[in-house]
């Protein structure tokens, strides 16, 4: 639970007082695409890949349609390629519709958020696999691993959703700059 603890905490203090947030949106991003290649593109060849959900996918957190670069893709390589070029671009534009600096601002106050939130979630879940935990002794297994195990489970899930999250906030947030400041508007869901 300390070592959790730890690296949530150091995603956070990195939001916080962090210099370059570039650099931990970069290790967000390439732990998700990590998990989705894992997930979509499990096989070597690319004819086996599952297109339809990588792309849905890729159009739910990062509004990037990639259904029309798969002639061009022949490996998981190819495709990080194109993602995050096409990403780039994106965080680019975004950068220059309002000031560098606010945009930077946006994002450490988006990884902060969404980290904060599930971490919160996560220590609720914890509790609750606490409680119940006993129980696995009457099923002849010793409690405190199981405790370990599902616990790291649990972590590893909630930092894959926050990744995920993270970047569909960035991504699917429109910032428009206004006499007053920034104004966020946040895409709906298809």
């Amino acid at each position: 639970m300390n070592q959790q603890r730890n690296i949530v905490y150091d995603r956070r203090n990195f939001a916080l007082h962090g210099i370059n947030i570039s650099m931990e949106l970069d290790a967000i991003m390439n732990e998700y695409l990590d998990n989705i290649f894992e997930t979509y593109c499990n096989s070597s060849t690319k004819t086996e890949w599952y297109w339809d959900e990588l792309s849905a996918e890729c159009l739910n957190i990062f509004s990037l349609e990639i259904k029309f670069d798969i002639n061009s893709i022949n490996s998981t390589d190819d495709l990080r390629e194109i993602i995050s070029n096409r990403t780039n671009e994106i965080l680019t534009y975004k950068k220059e519709k309002i000031d560098e600096l606010m945009f930077e601002q946006f994002q450490k106050w988006i990884i902060f958020r969404t980290i904060d939130e599930n971490w919160r979630e996560h220590l609720a879940g914890m509790d609750q696999l606490r409680e119940g935990i006993g129980l696995r002794a009457y099923g002849q297994k010793n409690p405190l691993i199981e405790y370990k195990q599902e616990g790291f489970g649990m972590f590893v899930d909630m930092m894959s959703e926050t990744n995920r999250e993270t970047l569909k906030r960035i991504f699917r947030s429109n910032i428009q700059k206004t006499n007053q400041g920034p104004v966020v508007q946040r895409s709906k869901p298809k």
